[in-house]
């Protein structure tokens, strides 16, 4: 390929990356301010704020919808059972299945990072107007339900 090809990927334009890049750097700044005051990462913030809202699940419905692999989802839910921030109980339905709960010292950790969390997410789409807001969260809405029928 030559650098003035017709089928190279301009990845200023490429949404993949873009998206891809855009996420991890919100993830990592906010990250910086939940992991020093409350000692957890990304993966496990994630499995924190999908739990705190949709609990309880398996470690495979988790993995569903945080978007981990099967090892970061592991490595958060073995790390936050043995903080105290996850219980775990037998399915009453079928014996085989492992259901995860927010403890009370997760709920805990949740409510406090919760401000934190909404205080970022304010300051990032400070640079946009209500129109912009609204107009991104039905393009991501869009493009999403685009994806997942791949």
């Amino acid at each position: 390929m030559t650098q003035n090809d017709a089928n190279d990927i301009k990845l200023d334009e490429y949404i993949p990356f873009r998206l891809s890049i855009l996420s991890r750097a919100i993830s990592q700044s906010l990250a910086k301010q939940y992991s020093k005051y409350f000692n957890i990462t990304i993966p496990e913030w994630r499995v924190l704020a999908v739990l705190a809202s949709q609990q309880p699940l398996t470690a495979n419905e988790m993995g569903d919808r945080t978007n981990l692999d099967k090892v970061q989802m592991s490595r958060a839910i073995n790390r936050m059972l043995t903080t105290g921030l996850l219980e775990k109980e037998k399915d009453p339905h079928d014996k085989r299945r492992t259901l995860l709960r927010v403890s009370s010292g997760g709920w805990d950790i949740y409510r406090r990072i919760v401000p934190i969390a909404l205080t970022h997410q304010a300051e990032l789409l400070s640079v946009l107007n209500e129109e912009e807001r609204s107009l991104l969260i039905a393009l991501i809405n869009k493009l999403h339900s685009k994806a997942i029928t791949f």
